[in-house]
């Protein structure tokens, strides 16, 4: 990173309305290192996102030294709108999807403002019907390279910390930290004595978890446990609930941490599992599992062809399998009998700040 110079210094906003995962998280990456670099830093987002745990999680030490706007919608007309009240010289979307389609549709960009809006969903969602995904897949790309044409645009597709390919548009890989020391002592989350499967982060439908426990439950051994740590839709824990009984009536441990967790504390229990699972019925980057990477964890992934491509990126330490009881019980038997992996840090959050601020690295 460039050592702050007032003749170099920039007025950025940065544009998020949505406190949902780790929006904001990638917002506070930005804000620090913008004003690491001496620029000036506006948020735009919703009186709801400003009130929210989740801003004071991630924002809470930056957003004294930023201005904030309150916007009501986050249209492109909007967002041009408030570049050029408060003249800034760069604007960043993350949560960019609505904002490029708006783009492709004929909105214009008018501000005299550099854009870049960050892409979080590049393919079409599953379907039923059989070829429908790959034929949405191909028409978002079209759009998408039909508005990255657009002056003072960038447009980067989100991809996963283990992403190593090649895309038509520009990339940047979902970062990843890790601020849980596993050298320093301290009281654990998760009880030692048994083997520990998990699933992590904000927990809905599209996370399987009623699966994931039956899974677990089908091993029926007693030295298993399965941890649920994160935010949990009560219709989804009420779905589960039969199967983590079932576990406890084999003789194994549930532990259901139903919370917004801290940064330091989701990282600790992915460091304490010994296999996290990620079994999604949607497409798209999973920042647990840089995080499992990171922390040297076990994954089993299931579902999401992007977690399949992840996995092979990944090597022996990750394997994945389709949304089956009986694939995602099989390939937890392989989890328990493989050593723990060396960690790896496979995204710089750094980096992934840099590009889409448009400074150097």
């Amino acid at each position: 990173m460039r050592a702050a110079n007032p003749s170099n210094a920039r007025r950025i906003l940065l544009v998020e309305g949505n406190a949902d995962g780790h929006r904001l998280y990638y917002v506070s990456l930005m804000a620090a290192v913008a004003e690491q670099a001496g620029n000036r830093v506006f948020i735009g987002t919703t009186d709801a996102a400003l009130s929210s745990p989740e801003w004071t999680m991630h924002l809470g030490n930056v957003a004294s030294s930023t201005e904030v706007a309150i916007l009501d919608d986050f249209s492109v007309e909007t967002i041009d709108r408030l570049s050029r009240e408060l003249r800034v010289d760069h604007v960043v979307v993350p949560d960019g999807d609505a904002f490029a389609f708006e783009l492709s549709r004929g909105k214009s960009w008018t501000t005299s403002a550099t854009v870049t809006a960050l892409v979080m969903r590049e393919k079409g969602q599953p379907s039923k019907v059989p070829g429908v995904a790959y034929a949405k897949t191909l028409i978002k790309g079209a759009l998408l390279q039909l508005a990255n044409l657009r002056p003072r645009v960038e447009l980067r597709i989100l991809k996963s910390a283990a992403w190593n390919g090649f895309s038509l548009m520009p990339v940047s890989r979902d970062p990843v930290s890790l601020t849980f020391d596993t050298h320093r002592p301290g009281s654990r989350l998760l009880p030692t004595g048994c083997f520990w499967f998990g699933v992590v982060g904000s927990i809905g439908q599209r996370k399987n978890l009623p699966l994931v426990a039956s899974s677990v439950a089908a091993l029926n051994l007693p030295d298993v446990g399965l941890a649920v740590a994160g935010c949990i839709e009560d219709e989804v824990l009420h779905q589960a609930q039969p199967y983590l009984e079932q576990i406890l009536r084999n003789g194994g441990r549930v532990e259901i941490l139903n919370r917004l967790l801290a940064d330091s504390e989701m990282d600790q229990v992915i460091t304490e599992l010994d296999c996290v699972v990620l079994a999604h019925s949607n497409e798209g980057p999973s920042g647990v599992l840089g995080k499992a990477v990171a922390a040297g964890t076990t994954v089993v992934a299931a579902g999401a062809l992007t977690l399949r491509s992840d996995c092979r990126q990944i090597g022996s330490s990750a394997e994945w399998v389709r949304l089956s009881q009986v694939e995602l019980t099989q390939a937890f038997v392989r989890a328990t009998q493989k050593p723990h992996p060396e960690p790896e840090f496979l995204a710089s959050p750094t980096d992934f700040a840099s590009e889409l601020l448009g400074v150097e690295g």
